[in-house]
């Protein structure tokens, strides 16, 4: 930024409830679809551990 005044609107527009509320609510977002993204992935994982495969616990009898 080249001048003062350019940083201190900067930083009075940055720094507002409105923006600090939109930056948060994006964040939330981001996180919330990473998550949901990484359970569509891995919940057919979670069902092997319901599933009895034959002879699979034998080497650990």
């Amino acid at each position: 930024m080249s001048s003062e005044l350019q940083q201190a609107v900067f930083r009075a527009r940055y720094n507002s409830g409105q923006q600090r509320l939109i930056r948060l609510a994006g964040v939330l977002l981001i996180v919330a679809k990473h998550g949901l993204r990484g359970l569509l992935y891995v919940w057919p994982l979670t069902l092997l551990v319901f599933v009895d495969f034959p002879g699979a616990w034998d080497s650990i009898r």
